[in-house]
């Protein structure tokens, strides 16, 4: 196979990335908070 030279993502690129990223890392925070909550509701229950 040949490799062919990889570019460089434009800043508009990266910036792009960025803001999806943060809004991925806000969507996993709040998952994690409620998965946290019904872990605590249920270990109440044990």
């Amino acid at each position: 196979m040949v490799k062919t030279p990889e570019r460089r993502p434009s800043y508009d690129e990266l910036a792009s990335l960025v803001v999806r990223q943060m809004a991925t890392i806000e969507a996993q925070r709040e998952t994690i908070a409620k998965l946290e909550a019904t872990v605590e509701r249920l270990t109440a229950r044990v």
